[in-house]
């Protein structure tokens, strides 16, 4: 208080507030971030989460001895985090991309908080207000005051050519989708800060329209050979060597000129542990598969024997006393699998993975109905191409996908071995789906473009149509691509 006293007399003194400088809200944007546990084995997630990270659009990983941004495009890139966002802001006209968050009804999400700083920001009065576009979407807690996150301490992130100061507040917030109550179009949660009567939008979560849920079915294959392959001898230590698979005997063998010192004993493929293996693997997977599908709010639905066991139907690839190169007309798919065979090894057929998977379906057709789903061939061998398409070397392909232009529904698990991916299921799954890899760039496919969203570095994401060590997520955009495959998907909800 200011107390001023007229002519003088203590008496006639008046006492007047005195001026404050106004408190103001300093400059800083809000957004939501997925929590470091998402991808924890012990901890089920039912939700998709998705943001533009940075290290997409600035240098910040090395690649090839250089930082650069992952993605190819970046503008491109930015411009599909800008795609079906309600209302956008530009705070303090800085560029905002909401993350984006999928969420089936009656399921939760708990976020982390990160405030980015654009100017020191020091604790005072300022609150942020979460508010929802719709009332199925409930917030908890809709308020929390700024000093809270600040008091988690200042962080720095090198962007390559400049910095970002920020301040994150871990599993901060949570979403939950009210049961009884779904939306047909995609909502938003808006961050305002307010201190006294200013108010800023700062910050926005968009929520993925959940009201349509569909399933996508699993069927799986036994696929059992009979009968043998025999090759032609060739060139092998200078001698003329032939292979034989003889599938009655479950072995194979390799013989040099008909000398012992350098024929190869018969040696047994395994078939049966490769089935066994299999299956353990469909079976051991299935959780994970049903977590990345939801991100997608996509159940994926392996067929069982009452809902129980799983169904494991059976075709049988009866090859005879078959030569590579010879022509035999026996039927359509038994044929074409004969055409794509051009030799074999000790532990696989080496052909046209492609027209060998075609064979496959002709024959799998004969007796089952084609069904909406994705069917999965066990196969009981290795089955590969001489090299990979566009490779110097060979390759083994763990599955192989029957399409890309989401009107396949078929995959073949052609390679098992220990250190098999977990996501190899779900990815191969997804090509079908019409989802091609994440670093593929404008090619074709039997004379069809195949022109991809966006471009990324071989083995630098987390996506599951990557080929990096660790895979677990799908874009957004992603998302609305497997949910538009009408081929394989059915509307349940």
């Amino acid at each position: 208080m200011i107390t001023i006293s007229e002519s003088g007399n203590p008496k006639n003194s008046i006492q007047i507030p005195a001026l404050r400088r106004p408190l103001t809200i300093r400059q800083f944007l809000v957004h939501f971030r997925r929590p470091s546990d998402y991808e924890n084995n012990n901890v089920t997630k039912e939700y998709g989460f998705d943001w533009l990270r940075d290290e997409y659009i600035y240098p910040v990983e090395s690649v090839n001895r250089r930082t650069t941004p992952l993605c190819t495009d970046v503008e491109r890139l930015k411009g599909e985090y800008s795609r079906d966002v309600t209302d956008p802001i530009r705070p303090y006209g800085v560029d905002y991309y909401p993350a984006w968050l999928s969420l089936k009804e009656g399921k939760e999400a708990t976020l982390d908080l990160e405030v980015e700083a654009l100017e020191e920001l020091a604790e005072n009065a300022t609150a942020l207000i979460f508010e929802s576009s719709t009332p199925h979407l409930q917030i908890e807690p809709a308020q929390i005051n700024l000093s809270e996150i600040l008091q988690t301490g200042r962080q720095t992130k090198n962007l390559g050519q400049t910095t970002r100061e920020y301040y994150l507040k871990s599993q901060s917030i949570k979403i939950t989708s009210c049961t009884g109550g779904t939306f047909a179009e995609h909502q938003q949660i808006k961050v305002f800060a307010q201190c006294g009567a200013q108010r800023e939008e700062v910050g926005k979560l968009m929520v993925y329209h959940n009201q349509d849920i569909y399933r996508l079915n699993a069927r799986f294959v036994q696929v059992n050979f009979k009968g043998s392959i025999h090759m032609p001898p060739r060139q092998v230590a200078g001698m003329m060597a032939g292979n034989k698979i003889d599938f009655s005997l479950d072995t194979t063998e390799m013989i040099v000129d008909n000398n012992p010192a350098y024929s190869v004993a018969p040696k047994p493929i395994g078939m049966e542990t490769t089935i066994s293996n299999w299956k353990r693997y469909v079976e051991d997977t299935e959780e994970k598969a049903k977590q990345k599908f939801t991100q997608a709010l996509i159940e994926y639905t392996p067929i069982k024997k009452n809902q129980r066991k799983y169904e494991y139907r059976k075709v049988n690839v009866n090859l005879k006393k078959f030569k590579i190169g010879e022509n035999t007309e026996e039927g359509p798919g038994i044929n074409r699998i004969k055409r794509s065979i051009t030799s074999i090894s000790l532990d696989s057929i080496v052909c046209d993975m492609e027209e060998f998977l075609l064979g496959l379906r002709e024959i799998y057709e004969e007796e089952y109905t084609d069904e909406p789903g994705v069917t999965f061939f066990l196969m009981p061998m290795v089955i590969r191409y001489p090299k990979s398409p566009g490779s110097k070397r060979i390759d083994h392909f763990d599955g192989f996908a029957e399409d890309v232009f989401n009107t396949g529904r078929y995959v073949m698990l052609a390679n098992y071995h220990d250190q098999l991916r977990e996501m190899t299921l779900v990815h191969e799954a997804a090509h079908n789906m019409g989802l091609v890899h994440s670093f593929t760039t404008v090619t074709e496919d039997n004379g069809r473009p195949i022109v991809p969203e966006h471009t990324f570095v071989r083995g630098t994401t987390e996506n599951i149509m990557d080929y990096s060590l660790s895979t677990f997520s799908f874009w957004k955009y992603q998302w609305d691509k497997l949910r538009q495959d009408n081929h394989d998907l059915e509307l349940i909800r």
